[in-house]
């Protein structure tokens, strides 16, 4: 210690106790995780900075929910699996009808997602009425939000991207591998094949659907699920393609009877099916392949009437929903992203 103060030319051994006490106050003070620069410096040979990534402003990723007071309590338990598996700056558009949209805000104010970034849009029914049919013994499909999503572009005027979700699902993983995803070509939108032939749920016998040039045996498309391009989809006029569908089948029947392809999935297939880009089927586990192993499932979907709020059935994928329930209920607590439920 004496060799080192004569060398720097310090008068005395407690001279040098100051100066190293100052250092390692202001690496302390200006490091903003100290025991992250700690761990960098003994476990790392050489610390980098990526160029590219400075002056990049953080993006927000949309996320867009639809559905009635039927479907609130899977619309917030969603989002509340979203929030604690992401550190992305999230913001969520619940879309809802118009009469309903103040129960709704009132619901979330009184949940643990209170602090989330979210804005309640109310729908009217007067887009779709009228305009619509489906033939399923499935009454939720019957019902004017069903088509909520067709109107992203006008309800979200000012978003680029999104990613919608239905209500009846459990995100996993990180949602921002989502809002990352590739459209290869111009593709509109990624979606899951849902390895069910079209005929199923369409009608190829009806003259516009033969004009259409569909094949047969191509997969009926699961929209309960997609990341959209809505720059493209305006470009393209994908709604007014997707209502032209809608109102045609009310007169000309290019859907079957049954819940293959009914509702706005066969619709969907008739206006995308070639400006879409597969979605890894991890983002999509349908109801059926949940399985007691996980695996890399990242998103789990209760594509079918059996819905896992009122279901009577326990099972490993069942009990999981429940708990990020009940995470959405403490009211105590506040959930923000990446930091589960404080």
């Amino acid at each position: 210690m004496a060799r080192i103060c004569r060398m720097f030319r310090w008068p005395s051994t407690k001279a040098f106790c100051v100066v190293a006490a100052t250092l390692i106050l202001i690496i302390i003070v200006y490091t903003p995780d100290f025991s992250t620069f700690v761990r960098q410096v003994t476990h790392s040979k050489k610390i980098t900075v990526d160029p590219s990534a400075k002056g990049q402003k953080e993006t927000v990723v949309h996320v867009v929910v639809v559905g009635n007071d039927r479907l609130w309590e899977g619309m917030l338990t969603l989002a509340t699996s979203i929030v604690i598996n992401t550190r992305s700056d999230v913001m969520f558009h619940f879309v809802t009808l118009a009469p309903q949209a103040s129960q709704l805000k009132a619901a979330i104010e009184a949940s643990a997602l209170r602090s989330v970034r979210y804005e309640v849009i109310p729908f009217s029914e007067d887009r779709v009425k009228g305009q619509y049919i489906v033939k399923s013994p499935r009454k939720d499909l019957d019902h004017p939000l069903n088509f909520g999503r067709f109107f992203m572009p006008e309800l979200l005027p000012d978003v680029c991207r999104v990613i919608y979700i239905d209500a009846d699902c459990l995100v996993l993983g990180d949602i921002s591998e989502l809002h990352n995803l590739t459209l290869k070509n111009n593709d509109v939108m990624a979606a899951l094949n849902e390895k069910k032939p079209a005929h199923l749920g369409v009608n190829f016998s009806n003259p516009y659907v033969k004009a259409r040039g569909i094949p047969r045996d191509t997969d009926i498309i699961n929209n309960g699920i997609f990341v959209a391009d809505l720059q493209r989809w305006r470009q393209q006029n994908i709604t007014a393609r997707l209502l032209y569908w809608m109102r045609l089948n009310v007169v000309s029947s290019v859907l079957k009877w049954g819940d293959c392809g009914s509702g706005s999935q066969g619709l969907m297939l008739l206006t995308v099916f070639d400006k879409y880009t597969p979605l890894p089927k991890e983002w999509n586990a349908l109801q059926g392949h949940h399985g007691k192993e996980l695996g890399n499932k990242k998103l789990l979907h209760w594509n079918g009437s059996d819905k896992p709020w009122h279901t009577k059935h326990t099972t490993y994928s069942i009990t999981l929903w429940r708990k990020y329930n009940s995470f959405l209920h403490n009211s105590a607590h506040l959930i923000i992203p990446g930091a589960r439920v404080l």
